[in-house]
């Protein structure tokens, strides 16, 4: 039925050939004569000249303009017409015109026919419906009523067609001559083709009739193909199975009936065998025959018959060979004769078994030989790229289309000789690929007049050329256009040019062209054989004014409803033209896209030219479907709208079989279970299998990999008790293009008898001694390790229902999550209580009792508050439990329920330090951790050795995340080596192409690898090996970087981010374009609770307007980890956050370009001064020594010991201190550019501060990830808020309980003043010293005597040292025993009393009065000051210790709160506490005799070296001599012979003054003597020698 459509051309008819004419055809379609003559068609002529045209299908529009009925008339005329006859679709060869208010007659049922392969039913209808008001995908009995509607689904294709997949299990269901017609319950009406929808009396239309027709069995009859899978040779002790699960023809159902008959060349005994094979009703899976039916050295042909439910039949053979030799056995699962394409992955998989009578020395060990051959020669060139030894692997494109090639494995037992072995093999035809012709910008453009418009097809494509298109790809490009409207025209040269640039066609409308709607035909041809591809693109000329809209999509031209969807439109919008909207929809009215889009479906436009893109999410669209996407723009203040659609094909998946597990019940490690898929179908042949079960943590295990094998077998582990023992396995089949169906079936596993770990051991190391170690297996005996592994003991949970959480199951005696998303509470397993957000809002005055309160408060104090968290059974008696921080590392005080931002955890005792709850033993976690170490292992085993496919890569994924699912169960190895695999798994998923977004979930792997890492000291030796804490976070940040670069490649603009929010880190990964930086704010993920309670995140946002509009997309990645997790953390406001862009958006680095970063406070902390608020309150253990930072209110860390010798409760005070914020980039962890900063403190807020960054000031490239192609502009920025503190007192926050006590704390400021005045004394002592060696420095020129000796010598030239040298000679009156007495010590000379000579020397070298009475120029009195006040000050630290060691104060009087309690410790002196003031302290007792001495003695051992030391520090280093450069050797040799002369004189000198000295005599004596002097000097050390010649200077002088 057509409607009058002013000015539209509808379209009419479509024609297809079967076959293309061999020389040349015309085709012509005409209405019959009473039509009007204004009702034309076009085009109505169609010319088929030879195979090269490759026109198989035509199109014909018409305009209707007239209400009728009308005939219309196909006719074949040409050379080839003979070969041909016209077919009308059921019979059909007319159409109705009404009026579009008219009501059109109610469809009715015109056909139900058995698709061609009888896998579904197609039903149609003679017009359009309502589709009865049914969804797209309906269950059958709710419009339909046939045998098993109520088992069967049915899908629409199209308003007037539906398909029915009919339940293949049932024993009678619908077939060829049954009735079928539209249920009773169903209302069908006309479809309602209204401009707005909405047709005026709809309701009262008449409904379709519920008329029987008859169901029509397929167009050509199917005939079985019976494919039947065995081993061509079988040794004496070895079962014989058949595998018919490959055969072809079952319509989709069960086999009516199966028969197998023998033929051997035994004589006697095949009827035995006979007997047996007719007693098999089934083949699915194989039944084995056993060995002893069948006879070494004979052959056995058996030919199976097959027939379906349609009444056909079909039979094939195969022969057996029963050998002598004990040889494996193999065989090739699937087709014997396969189709493939070149630019598809090739896959053969095989299955062998040994002989169960194989010696033990030979069993096990296989090895595997793969051949290819064509027409018979081995191809030495096409290897497999397989690391799995049964399967063999070909990439796209290893094979020449066109050939045929077949394919051979050989087995052989490794060592036997002669060598047991034994082959199979299959043949792959590979077929021809498809020319596909691609259009840059869709099949529906517009343009606008006097433009030009591009119609590109150089993405054109031969399927059997790799990574070519275009010209380059060999291809050909044939251009022809017509006009549609408003009038029809062969041709489009008047108002519509067109000139070919061979794969780009350039049009350009003139100014009468506006409204006009052209047809350009692409047909896109091989140049080296016949192949064509055609394509219709459709233009549409709008006026100079309007909004032009184009739409496209990236994906291929049908695609996999499993895979993600990306649709693009581009749209102008004229400059005089505001407020203007996009919206996308969708033809199909059962789909929401706002359910289902990952990016926006109405968005505001921005710019004058906008990209508007739309992100189907995976799995959200039904396979099988055509659906026509519309991308709509207007303006409703300029009344424009302009629109595009784009149509995009679902591939259909495999339908309708069944999947069974049997047993359906039995018991968890012991039973093996049967895994069966059967009656599966699709057009897109082979189909392949894997097999899957839902463990209690969530996570999909695989166990049989993705296969030709329909069937499986596994032991499975039980379930939960919570789930009634009910295990979910999952079947997932696909079809050769990836198109997958999932069905589920639940299996009754009860747990067998518990074991302990070692026993655990001990099955897990069985498992992997009996395992082959392929593929397979390895999956299996993970599946039951990990199981094994993740148990945990339930029977001490809570009633996790009444705490609003799901059960007990991942975690020990510890709930789940919160039953719904809408509820409030911690974001991981946990007991304590989840809430409805507004119960946290809710304010209650006052309160007397609980009851009062709204659960879970409780009333406290008068007030309703919420409760404290606490930990799982007390932390099973062997620890305490404590709360912490999340965010800084720290301990808290409190820790409310409604908290999320901290956790009760428990300080366990040194046997069970490490476990999370402190029930199990350090023994019981290595084991575990080592059960953990196998499984990661086994993960890299399967990377080492699994084809890195979309199939594989989530396993491996899953496995990972299973393993290190309790992070206390981790060490320093396996944590390590879950960063090395998450690393191998994003670099093997980005270079193999696959979709990225299936790394999101190594998100929770690495959290577990955090948290382990947050749970234990800053620095651990482990084997030797010690490991820093930012090494491991600079280490973990990279991973975490590189999975959220791979997932932000996978995106386009606009689309909703990938975010990941965990227990110690929150992630970001988005896509965006410099013509929306200024538009679009990013942020971190917010838990649940976050967002219930509207709890800020911390955010950025380009606000600059100095951005590159053609700068390549961004994808970028922002990280925040917990403050905790860095070296200097506690001084964090906000948790740092880490920013990485795969490129600058800046436009120059010479301007600025401004990134504001919103950082959420993670501390309650705002600037300003703020006192000693709050106490710090330690609860200690005996036997229980640690030491904790923790966290005051005004952000300071306060450090609190335990020794293990006390319990109770320790207070600690926290300081007064002023606060004020700043920002900071980070540097491996550390801050960074505190000078000239990157980023600085725009504005402060109660919850959140603002950072300006300049990115221009960032050097690019700084992080290397894990990834390919990173660009070396890439930008990263770690930045955070800093807590600047500055302590306003010094008072100590620290009172440790075995150094100092109460007591010395109230006294701290005498303390303060007596140190303050010892260092004042000591520095004025230093000051006087100095300035008393200044003064006898001052009367001592040295310059002046080196002057004056200097001019003395002994040449007898000089007057003036001659006249010197007779004044001496006059003034001596001693004999020569003076001169004997000057060269001994002075304390021992005559010439002066000995008291005086003691004064002397006392006063010369006794340390404390030498400071003050004897001068020393290489010593001076400020440095003797110091090295005196030194050793006192030692001294006097040594004796505070050792008297405190005599009698401590441990702190533990503070805990008494009576008077009697605090009278009862005793110590050696008496009563140890004594009652003060409503306080207990410590009582300070009198010291004795013998602790006087005994701190005299020790304080004198200890402190004598020190201050040895430091003497010898100072003496030698800050007292060492700095070089004479004014004093000169001569000169200082000129003052000792003057110093000697002087001696020599006196000692000739007599009472008698008549006595004369013989000049000669005296020179020749001073020369002798000045001479030894001369020897000995030289004969010192350089220290001595420079202190002989300052003495000597100084008593030369003093003279």
């Amino acid at each position: 039925v057509l409607f009058i459509v002013e000015s539209n051309a509808l379209k009419l008819i479509t024609m297809s050939l079967v076959v293309d004419p061999s020389i040349s055809l015309q085709l012509k379609v005409v209405l019959n004569s009473s039509s009007p003559s204004n009702m034309e068609l076009f085009p109505s002529n169609f010319s088929v000249e030879n195979m090269q045209s490759g026109k198989i299908s035509f199109t014909t529009y018409i305009r209707p303009s007239f209400v009728g009925k009308f005939n219309y008339l196909v006719t074949v005329d040409g050379p080839s017409s003979s070969s041909y006859s016209v077919q009308y679709t059921y019979g059909i060869s007319s159409f109705d015109v009404i009026s579009r208010n008219q009501q059109p007659p109610p469809p009715t049922l015109i056909s139900a026919m058995f698709s061609s392969d009888a896998s579904f039913l197609t039903i149609t209808f003679d017009s359009p419906t309502n589709r009865g008001n049914t969804a797209t995908t309906f269950l059958c009995s709710d419009l339909l009523k046939f045998s098993c509607a109520n088992l069967s689904q049915c899908q629409w294709i199209s308003n007037s067609v539906i398909n029915a997949y009919i339940d293949g299990f049932s024993s009678r269901c619908v077939t060829q001559g049954d009735l079928l017609q539209i249920a009773k319950t169903a209302y069908v009406k006309a479809a309602c083709r209204a401009v707005n929808n909405v047709c005026p009396a709809y309701s009262t239309w008449n409904n379709s009739s519920h008329t029987s027709i008859i169901v029509l069995g397929p167009s050509s009859s199917i005939k079985p193909i019976p494919v039947i899978i065995s081993p061509s040779k079988i040794s004496p002790c070895n079962n014989l199975s058949f595998d018919l699960s490959a055969s072809k023809g079952s319509g989709g159902r069960a086999w009516s009936s199966i028969s197998i008959l023998v033929n051997s060349s035994i004589l006697n005994g095949s009827d035995v065998l006979q007997r047996f094979l007719n007693s098999i009703k089934v083949f699915s899976p194989p039944i084995p025959i056993p060995y002893y039916l069948l006879k070494a050295g004979y052959s056995y042909e058996f030919t199976f018959r097959l027939c379906n439910f349609l009444g056909s039949c079909g039979e094939s053979s195969v022969t057996v060979i029963k050998v002598n030799d004990t040889i494996p056995s193999i065989t090739l699962p699937g087709e014997l004769f396969r189709t493939s394409y070149r630019n598809r992955l090739l896959t053969v998989i095989s299955a062998t078994s040994l002989p169960s009578c194989t010696s033990s020395s030979s069993s096990g060990i296989l090895d595997y030989e793969w051949s290819i051959y064509t027409n018979g020669v081995k191809v030495f060139s096409i290897v497999s790229i397989s690391r799995d030894k049964t399967k063999f692997i070909l990439p796209p494109y290893s094979l020449t289309a066109n050939t045929t090639y077949s394919i051979e494995a050989t087995v052989s037992i490794r060592g036997s000789f002669p060598l047991q072995s034994s082959s199979a093999s299959i043949e792959i035809n590979v077929l021809v690929g498809n020319i596909r012709a691609v259009i840059d910008g869709g099949l529906t453009q517009n343009m606008r007049v006097l433009t030009t418009l591009d119609i590109d097809a150089s993405g054109s494509y031969d399927e059997d050329k790799f990574g070519l298109s275009g010209v380059d790809a060999d291809l050909d490009f044939y251009w022809s256009c017509s006009q549609i409207n408003p009038s029809f025209a062969a041709d489009c040269t008047k108002d519509f040019t067109m000139k070919s640039l061979g794969s780009v066609l350039r049009v350009q409308a003139a100014k009468s062209s506006a409204g006009n709607i052209y047809q350009v035909e692409l047909a896109v041809a091989s140049r080296s054989d016949l192949r064509v591809s055609r394509m219709v693109i459709t233009i549409s000329v709008l006026s100079a004014s309007s909004i032009i809209v184009n739409t496209m999509s990236n994906s291929p031209a049908t695609i996999n409803p499993s895979q993600l969807i990306q649709l693009n439109g581009i749209i102008l919008v004229p400059s005089d033209i505001s407020n203007v909207s996009a919206l996308w929809t969708v033809d199909d009215p059962s789909i929401s896209l706002n359910q289902i889009a990952s990016s926006p479906v109405h968005s505001r436009l921005s710019s004058s030219s906008n990209t508007n893109y739309l992100v189907l999410l995976p799995n959200t669209l039904i396979g099988g479907l055509t659906l026509t996407f519309t991308l709509s723009c207007f303006s409703v203040l300029n009344e424009f709208f302009a629109s595009s659609s784009v149509i995009v094909m679902t591939n259909s998946a495999p339908k309708p079989g069944t999947f069974v597990v049997s047993p359906p019940v039995g018991t968890e490690l012991k039973d093996m279970f049967l895994f069966n898929a059967q009656q599966w179908m699709d057009t897109d042949l082979p189909l392949y299998y894997q097999f899957e079960y839902l463990s209690s943590t969530g996570s999909v295990i695989v166990l049989q990999s993705r296969s030709v094998l329909s069937f499986g077998h596994s032991q499975l582990p039980a379930s939960s008790d919570s789930t009634s023992n009910a295990v979910i396995t999952l079947a997932q089949i696909f079809d050769d293009l990836n198109a997958n169906s999932s069905t589920s079936f639940a299996v009754t596993v009860h747990k067998g008898p518990a074991l302990s770990l070692t026993e655990m051991m001990s099955f897990i190391s069985s498992m992997k001694n009996q395992s082959f170690h392929g593929i397979d297996d390895v999956k299996k005996m993970n599946a039951l390790s990990l199981y094994l592994i993740n148990s945990v003991n339930c029977s001490q949970a809570p009633n996790c229902s009444a705490l609003n959480r799901k059960n007990c199951i991942k975690t020990t005696n510890t709930c789940g999550l919160c039953k719904s998303n809408a509820y409030v509470g911690d974001s991981f397993d946990s007991n304590s209580p989840c809430f409805l957000p507004d119960i946290a809002t809710k304010v209650q005055l006052s309160c007397k009792f609980h009851g009062d309160c709204i659960d879970p408060k409780v009333c406290l104090n008068q007030s309703c508050v919420f409760p404290s968290k606490y930990c799982t059974d007390d932390c099973s008696g062997h620890g305490i439990c404590v709360f912490k921080d999340l965010n800084t590392g720290t301990t808290v005080e409190q820790c409310s329920i409604n908290n999320e931002q901290c956790i009760s955890t428990c300080n366990c005792d040194d046997d069970y330090s490490g476990s999370l709850w402190c029930n199990l033993r350090k023994s019981d976690q290595h084991l575990k951790q080592e059960m953990r170490k196998q499984a990661i292992d086994n993960v890299n085993y399967l990377i080492a050795q699994e084809y890195p496919d979309q199939f594989a890569i989530p396993g491996w994924i899953s496995i990972l995340v299973d393993a290190t699912k309790n992070s206390d169960e981790l060490n320093d190895q396996t944590m390590s080596e879950v960063l090395k695999t998450t690393d191998s798994i994003v670099e093997i998923t980005v270079q193999s192409s696959e979709t990225n977004d299936v790394l999101s979930g190594l998100f929770a792997a690495v959290n577990s690898a955090t948290t382990y890492v947050a749970n234990r000291p800053s620095k651990v030796v482990t084997g030797g090996i010690q490991i820093d804490m930012n090494s491991v976070l600079n280490r973990t940040m990279s991973t975490i970087m590189s999975i959220t670069t791979a997932l932000a490649d996978t995106l386009v603009f606009g689309q909703v981010p990938i975010q990941s929010s965990q227990t110690t880190f929150k992630a970001t990964a988005v896509k965006l374009s410099a013509s929306i930086y200024q538009t679009m704010a990013v942020s971190l993920p917010q838990s649940q609770s976050e967002t219930l309670l509207h709890i800020p995140t911390s955010s950025i946002l380009l606000t600059d307007d100095n951005v590159n509009e053609r700068a390549e997309p961004i994808a970028m990645s922002i990280v925040s980890f917990r403050s905790s997790f860095y070296q200097n953390g506690t001084n964090f406001k906000a948790n740092p956050l880490t920013i990485y862009m795969s490129n600058s958006p800046c436009s120059g680095s010479n301007s600025s370009c401004t990134l504001d970063l919103h950082l959420t406070n993670s501390r309650s902390v705002s600037d300003g001064n703020y006192s000693t608020m709050n106490d710090i309150i330690v609860h200690c253990r005996k036997g229980l020594s640690e030491n904790v930072k923790r966290f005051c209110l005004n952000g300071r860390i306060v450090d609190t010991m335990c020794n293990g010798t006390y319990a109770g409760v320790l207070k600690y005070p926290c300081p007064p201190t002023k606060v004020t914020t700043t920002c900071a980039t980070l540097s491996n962890g550390n801050p960074a550019n505190l000078i000239n900063q990157v980023c600085t403190l725009t504005k402060t807020f109660a919850s959140y501060s603002i950072c300006s960054c300049n990115l221009n000031a960032i050097q690019h490239g700084s992080r290397k990830l894990l990834l390919p192609n990173t660009s070396s502009q890439s930008v990263e920025l770690s930045v955070a808020t800093l807590l600047n503190s500055v302590l306003e007192s010094s008072k100590s926050t620290v009172l440790y309980a075995t150094e100092l006590n109460e007591s010395h704390a109230q006294k701290e400021w005498t303390v303060l003043l007596t140190l303050g005045l010892i260092i004042a004394v000591v520095a004025v002592c230093m000051f006087v010293g100095h300035q008393f060696d200044a003064q006898v420095k001052n009367k001592i020129d040295p310059q002046y005597a080196v002057q004056s000796l200097s001019q003395f010598n002994f040449n007898g030239k000089n007057k003036l040292r001659e006249r010197r040298l007779a004044e001496l000679v006059q003034k001596s009156d001693a004999d020569e025993l003076t001169l004997i007495e000057e060269s001994l010590p002075r304390v021992l000379a005559h010439q002066q009393p000995f008291a005086e000579r003691f004064t002397v020397e006392v006063k010369q070298h006794h340390r404390w009065l030498g400071v003050a009475c004897f001068y020393s120029d290489s010593f001076p009195r400020s440095l003797r000051v110091l090295s005196l006040a030194s050793n006192i000050i030692v001294m006097l630290f040594v004796q505070s210790i050792t008297y405190n060691l005599t009698k401590p104060d441990d702190g533990s009087c503070g805990i008494y709160e009576t008077s009697s309690a605090c009278q009862q410790p005793q110590s050696a002196g008496g009563s140890k506490c004594a009652w003060n003031n409503g306080h207990c302290d410590f009582i300070e007792h009198a010291t004795g005799f013998t602790v006087v001495v005994f701190v005299a003695l020790l304080s004198a051992i200890v402190s004598t070296p020190v201050a040895y030391f430091q003497s010898y520090l100072i003496y030698e280093y800050l007292a060492a001599p700095t070089s004479l450069t004014s004093i000169h050797d001569d000169a200082c040799m000129d003052i000792y012979q003057r110093k000697n002369l002087s001696l020599f004189a006196q000692s000739f000198s007599s009472t008698d003054s008549k006595n004369v000295v013989d000049d000669n005599i005296i020179k020749k004596t001073f020369g002798e003597l000045s001479a030894a002097i001369k020897d000995y000097r030289q004969t010192l050390l350089s220290r001595e020698l420079h202190e002989f010649d300052r003495k000597n200077l100084f008593h030369l002088l003093n003279v």
